[in-house]
């Protein structure tokens, strides 16, 4: 998902053609003006070409969006409540391997990313961009019943990048949590555990979920890890009133990435009826495909940010202190400053309800990489002129000059 960097338009085609614009030719007059007038031409015809009634019927039900045709988005709230009806009633013990033993409870249908995540975007919106050779995503319909392609779901759940970048974000995510007061961590992290690593918690101190089968067996042995998305992880969480001190949410694809693809295929199939019907007169492969993809829950990465700090009743950050770092995969459709924004804005949000004050702290960014790792104080007590300490090799990829206030334990942002 993260090289998703071109805008897709969607234009209406169209066998109308607009007439054009054209003088008419004057008729000569011969004569005086009591002397016969020329016979009256009759009308020219059209310039549209002159189409069967069927076919003007098709377009213009085309441009109609059909009710039963545009799915229901089912809301992040609803999606949530399905995942708290199917936990047992012992699923309150602020323990993380209880956590974990919870999940593994859960169904696939609410643990992980449903099939349709491996169709090929590109394909599904016939959008006339070739996406390669070595595209991953499937470009045909997968059967009823059918698991997610692991290609896909692998490309979904790895977070294995271990580049300068990723590890000056892991150094300064350690200076900054190692004296807080609660040390549970929720990690987004690969096969490798490179984060996991740099921490140096305890295994039963970090909970790090993960989709990817191999993932999840390569971390057994540092954490306390399950076959999950991290939303699912975030809400058994939240139900055991668990709390963290650090969180890292290292996306590897747009904070909005699943809401604004769903958003797009919308009004695909609003306004585009060419390929409803298959061979066999029933809806074609691809626009099945785009109706399964758009109705379908899927979580995004605000959504996980919603679950840590929108709960009335429970904030997942912790009230003594936490530090949490979002990395941000940008394209020209999620702009990093749209997505920055949005984020803040549930933040502050989260602060203003659980009378915390919040601070940014500042970033990493690599060269050459459309990503952004930023870093956010959570009720915690910040020095001025914090300053992390790294080489000076790594110092060009931290940022952390401009560290502001966004909102007082008191109340204003």
């Amino acid at each position: 998902a993260q090289d998703e960097d071109d805008e897709i338009f969607f234009e209406e085609d169209s066998d109308l053609e607009p007439p054009k614009k054209r003088a008419r030719p004057t008729q000569k007059v011969t004569g005086g003006d009591d002397g016969p007038r020329p016979p009256r031409l009759p009308p020219r015809p059209s310039c549209r070409p002159l189409l069967p009634p069927l076919r003007i019927a098709q377009i213009r039900a085309a441009s109609e969006p059909r009710p039963s045709d545009i799915p229901v988005k089912r809301s992040r709230e609803a999606f949530e409540g399905k995942i708290v009806n199917s936990l047992g009633k012992d699923a309150t013990m602020p323990d993380l391997w209880a956590v974990q033993s919870h999940i593994k409870e859960l169904p696939d249908t609410l643990r992980l990313f449903p099939p349709c995540v491996s169709y090929c975007y590109q394909w599904m919106l016939r959008t006339g961009r070739r996406c390669g050779l070595k595209c991953k995503y499937l470009h045909a319909k997968l059967p009823r019943g059918s698991a997610a392609k692991s290609i896909a779901t692998e490309s979904l759940g790895q977070f294995s990048i271990d580049d300068g970048f990723k590890k000056v974000s892991n150094f300064i995510l350690r200076d900054l949590t190692k004296d807080l007061a609660e040390q549970r961590c929720f990690i987004l992290d690969g096969e490798s555990g490179a984060t996991i690593n740099t921490l140096k918690r305890s295994a039963d101190f970090v909970l790090a979920p993960n989709v990817d089968a191999a993932a999840t067996k390569a971390l057994q042995a540092k954490c306390v890890t399950a076959s999950s998305t991290s939303f699912t992880a975030l809400v058994v969480a939240s139900c055991a009133k668990v709390q963290f001190g650090c969180v890292y949410l290292d996306y590897m694809w747009p904070s909005d990435y699943f809401e604004s693809t769903q958003l797009e295929l919308t009004k695909y199939l609003a306004k585009n009826d060419e390929n409803r019907n298959g061979r066999n007169g029933g809806p074609s492969d691809r626009f099945s495909a785009c109706k399964e993809y758009a109705d379908a829950s899927l979580t995004d990465g605000i959504h996980d940010v919603e679950l840590l700090v929108l709960d009335a009743g429970h904030c997942l950050l912790s009230s003594t202190g936490a530090v949490l770092a979002v990395t941000i995969v940008h394209s020209k459709k999620s702009t990093e400053a749209k997505q920055r924004a949005r984020l803040e804005k549930v933040l502050v949000k989260g602060a203003e309800l659980h009378k915390a004050s919040l601070h940014f702290l500042g970033y990493t960014k690599p060269s050459g990489r459309p990503v952004a790792t930023y870093f956010y104080a959570w009720n915690t007590k910040v020095t001025k002129g914090f300053s992390p300490n790294l080489s000076k090799k790594h110092q060009k990829l931290a940022f952390f000059k401009k560290s502001r206030k966004l909102h007082t334990a008191k109340g204003g942002a």
